[in-house]
């Protein structure tokens, strides 16, 4: 496995132990922290913050760092510097949002067990003092910034939790190795079973041959309560239409991330229309990108309510009921539309979403175990998921029965639905993942997830090396952002590429029964579909046993088990 720079910056950050984890949350006081605190063995050992800030500086190395950079190789102290100089402006109202906001509570109170004050409290109140006063600063969110702002003379470092996370880093990088290994080699066996020659079959990667319409909806649900008092929940919608197809079309929809928008998914949603689907695409207003941004410039108190859960499927069904209406009211579209065969793609909370639209429950008793730790975890999805424990009791079903098949792309089901939510699901699933998705990490959210599908009509696609946004990576070619390598990876669009022909594959041969398309859903097209930098590989079958045997002991515990179970 290729690792990318977050692995190494992880492991060098927890390893040295001495103020590198502040950088995680992206970053002169009258009293500020001048020195770091942190304990070995019978050891109080401390080093000052001006030989951390040398090296990030100018790369020196002091005496006195180098006592634990010495436990750092060359390759990880390159990495280090740049990462460590990179400077965050952000506003600091945007910050204090985040900050007070439940997610940003719950990850700071983790957090502050770790970083602590001189005297050994949790250091929650003085990170988020620290963070919210470099904001402020000219100079921007730094490293530097965060520790020179921490509001005591120094800071400690909970060293035994340190140690902690270091070896569950490493295990779980080891385990990670081992489990792509498995799934590589399950891939040579399957494509071994049906050899195709794919160049004499059309390209799914290049458009089809209809002509696309896009067309926007405002949709109003008086159901349900809208977002700051507003009477309705009223979101726009797209809606693709391929021109001349044959009639009847299948209905695909799609559904975004978090702080995502329906915008992002426009080339997939073409690209699907121009081979005959119609394709709905809502905007997920309580968690889209103009809801992130109105809720950090302080217009709402929440970067996500909990009912976003339940609200999302619903909009799904809610944009479907609308396109049959609205097909019903035109003389152009009506009887071109097949309502009753639908197929839905998400991505990440999209993810969530579109199994829920499958069948999947929300799973009560799993939140409860899954989000009861308050140490710090490096599922950061977790965050997101647990805020699913503050819905009330009683089960909604939030399935539609006019979906026949679904894609999730990194989607984040592990605690919200769990092996029993997922075990619910009875239509044809794909499920893609990212090896080095640090969002939704790919063990934990997918890899395992797949497992717990019993559907027999399942898939499992891996790309390496790669991260959470590399299924949609030609819509940010040629951004500047300092996330980039994180969050989208080397791949150069190729991404997308993938993304797009396994979409039509898969939704072809479930929705419009063409069997013909059935030889691009294995794993000998994701071989031919390959090519550097971005590995694809795809499986139909993966078992426990099959991890444990490649990882040569027993694996570490991804998944928690239910209370009747300890």
């Amino acid at each position: 496995m290729r690792r990318n720079r977050l692995s190494l910056f992880l492991y060098a950050a927890l390893t040295l132990s001495i103020a590198f984890l502040p950088d995680a949350l992206t970053p002169k006081p009258v009293q500020s922290a001048e020195r770091i605190h942190f304990t070995v063995g019978p050891l109080d050992l401390t080093i000052s913050v001006d030989s951390l800030e040398t090296f990030v500086e100018t790369g020196e190395i002091t005496p006195e760092l180098r006592r634990y950079t010495r436990y750092l190789d060359d390759q990880t102290l390159e990495e280090l510097q740049p990462l460590l100089q990179q400077s965050f402006e952000v506003s600091h109202v945007a910050v204090a949002q985040l900050a007070y906001s439940p997610i940003g509570e719950t990850f700071l109170q983790q957090l502050g067990e770790v970083i602590q004050t001189q005297s050994r409290q949790n250091g929650f109140y003085a990170i988020r003092a620290a963070l919210i006063q470099a904001a402020q600063d000219p100079e921007g969110i730094t490293l530097i910034n965060v520790i020179r702002y921490f509001p005591t003379e120094g800071l400690r470092i909970n060293t035994r939790q340190v140690q902690e996370l270091v070896q569950e880093f490493r295990v779980l990088l080891e385990y990670q190795d081992a489990t792509l290994r498995a799934i590589e080699q399950q891939a040579v066996l399957e494509a071994a079973e049906f050899p195709t020659d794919f160049t004499q079959l059309p390209d799914l990667t290049q458009p089809g041959e209809f002509a696309v319409v896009r067309r926007t909806e405002t949709i109003t649900d008086g159901d349900r309560p809208g977002l700051n008092g507003q009477f309705g929940r009223v979101y726009d919608t797209d809606f693709y239409f391929p021109q001349d197809a044959p009639s009847p079309a299948p209905v695909i929809a799609i559904s975004h991330g978090l702080g995502s928008n329906r915008e992002e998914f426009a080339e997939l949603a073409t690209h699907l229309a121009s081979y005959g689907f119609a394709v709905v695409v809502p905007e997920h207003i309580g968690s889209n990108t103009q809801f992130r941004e109105d809720a950090l410039s302080g217009l709402f108190y929440q970067l996500l309510r909990p009912e976003e859960f339940i609200d999302r499927p619903i909009d799904i069904t809610v944009a479907l009921d609308r396109l049959e209406r609205f097909a019903q009211e035109n003389p152009d579209i009506a009887g071109t539309l097949d309502m009753e065969s639908v197929g839905v793609i998400g991505h990440s909370f999209g993810g969530y979403t579109a199994l829920a639209l499958a069948g999947a429950e929300i799973n009560p008793l799993r939140l409860a175990i899954e989000c009861r730790d308050e140490q710090i975890n490096l599922n950061i999805s977790l965050l997101l998921q647990c805020l699913a424990i503050e819905l009330p009791p009683a089960s909604i079903d939030l399935s539609d029965p006019r979906v026949r098949a679904v894609i999730a792309m990194s989607p984040v089901p592990s605690a919200i639905l769990g092996p029993e939510g997922m075990e619910a699901i009875d239509r044809p699933t794909f499920i893609i993942a990212a090896d080095n998705d640090f969002v939704a990490p790919a063990i934990a959210e997918q890899i395992y997830p797949f497992t717990w599908l019993t559907t027999p009509e399942r898939y499992l696609a891996v790309l390496s090396p790669a991260s959470h946004l590399t299924v949609i990576d030609s819509i940010f070619l040629g951004t500047t952002s300092p996330l980039d390598e994180l969050l989208i990876g080397p791949s150069g669009g190729l991404g997308s590429q993938y993304t797009q022909a396994l979409s039509v594959a898969f939704m072809e041969f479930y929705l419009n029964d063409r069997a013909d398309y059935q030889p691009y859903l294995s794993a000998a097209y994701a071989e031919f579909l390959s090519q550097e930098p971005l590995n694809l590989s795809l499986i139909r079958s993966l078992t426990r046993e099959q991890l444990e045997a490649a990882y040569g002991d027993t694996p570490p515990q991804v998944v928690r088990p239910l209370f009747e179970e300890e």
